[in-house]
């Protein structure tokens, strides 16, 4: 075994154990091999624990003083300063492919985290059909849509899976297309590009999505891919999606086509560059809208092709649906 493989081990174990000493066993147990998608502890000390199948539990009672222990500990495990001026963590735990997000008083009355498992993140549509995440009618649908170079938003309420299934719509475009160039662009790292020709940009605290936006089409993409949609970016993107960049993916929280749609509408108008035909431009770069739903337990409800602009509203008919 090399130095370096004996080191990653350590790190796993060294980490592996601490985690179990201040949660538990089995529930680190199940973030590792990805049965379990999230452990969320909230301010109140509730500790809730939801799982790969979308089921969210409250697990058991956290005291602050062990959930600040957990999370100072995580912070030294990933040379993180925190205090009064900064009570915030955000790192990766690679050795275990989680994220770990926390803040600490005075910007919550007690400790609150989320452990995030990077497992479900990548799962491919084989295995979301057997979960029934998808209907294979839908998964038709989908392929078609990629292979015709669709522009797909991908909307739904936090917690539905929406950067899950983007990361397996990237495995599925890898399957198409394995020469084609992707650059995805996102405020944290999450998104994994399965195609060798690829370039991951990420935001910082003097680089917005929407520069980097701007600056990916210089790079000769073949496909643009945005994380999640929520600011003046919306602008940049469609510019990009309705003047021949076709293929584009990207996020957004919405519930329904027509909230999507309306959504991005007002996000556009938030830009001091935004044109008087919002609408028509929309219209003319969003093809296509997949639906993503949590409840009962996450699913796809529907896909919806957006086929225009009707005397000032928008027009979409639904390809595939999974009520």
């Amino acid at each position: 075994m090399s130095s370096t493989s004996k080191h990653e081990l350590l790190d796993f174990d060294r980490t592996v154990m601490t985690l179990s000493e201040l949660l538990s066993d089995e529930l680190v147990g199940s973030l590792v091999e990805g049965a379990v998608d999230e452990i969320m502890l909230n301010p109140d000390s509730a500790l809730y624990v939801r799982y790969s199948d979308g089921e969210n539990v409250k697990y058991c009672d956290i005291s602050p003083s062990k959930a600040q222990i957990l999370i100072r500990t995580v912070a030294s495990m990933s040379k993180i300063d925190i205090n009064v001026n900064c009570p915030i963590v955000e790192t990766e735990i690679s050795c275990i492919n989680a994220r770990f997000s926390a803040l600490l008083p005075p910007l919550c009355k007690y400790p609150c985290f989320c452990l995030r498992s990077l497992h479900a993140l990548s799962l491919n549509f084989e295995h979301l059909v057997s979960q029934n995440f998808i209907s294979k009618e839908q998964l038709t649908i989908l392929d078609s849509l990629i292979k015709e170079r669709k522009n797909i938003l991908v909307c739904g309420q936090t917690g539905c899976g929406k950067t899950s299934f983007i990361n397996s719509m990237l495995k599925r475009i890898a399957l198409f297309e394995p020469f084609s160039r992707i650059v995805c662009i996102e405020d944290t790292p999450e998104l994994k590009i399965e195609n060798d020709n690829a370039v991951n940009l990420v935001s910082g605290p003097n680089t917005s999505i929407s520069t980097l936006v701007k600056a990916t089409l210089r790079l000769s993409p073949d496909r643009i891919v945005v994380g999640e949609v929520r600011a003046e970016e919306a602008l940049d993107l469609i510019d990009a999606l309705s003047t021949g960049h076709s293929g584009g993916l990207a996020s957004i929280h919405a519930g329904s086509v027509l909230q999507c749609l309306e959504r991005l509408k007002l996000l556009i108008s938030r830009n001091p560059s935004a044109p008087d035909n919002i609408d028509s431009m929309i219209a003319l770069a969003v093809n296509a809208i997949i639906i993503l739903k949590r409840e009962p337990l996450r699913h796809v409800s529907s896909i919806a092709l957006v086929t225009g602009l009707e005397q000032g509203k928008f027009t979409y008919k639904f390809l595939g649906e999974n009520k």
